[in-house]
């Protein structure tokens, strides 16, 4: 299964976190980068990213991590630039 990694080079956005969904939606292994220690906490445990798309419950498969490394070591990369 292809593992995916977006990365945004700022704050994790709706738009990163919408990609990630789609992605994983679509069958995707994936896992999201973020700056912010609340909003991976938030994404692995309630599944869900307030902040940014207080109404979408994520998919249980979607993992987010702080670890750039982590990202780096996946089959393909995602690069979200901010709006």
């Amino acid at each position: 299964m292809e593992i995916l990694g977006p990365v945004s080079s700022g704050r994790t956005t709706f738009a990163h976190t919408a990609l990630a969904q789609t992605t994983r939606l679509a069958g995707r292994d994936v896992a999201i980068w973020a700056r912010e220690r609340d909003v991976v906490e938030e994404i692995n445990s309630r599944h869900s990213n307030t902040a940014f798309l207080p109404d979408v419950t994520l998919d249980s498969g979607l993992r987010a991590t702080t670890e750039l490394a982590e990202i780096a070591a996946k089959d393909a990369i995602l690069m979200v630039a901010p709006a």
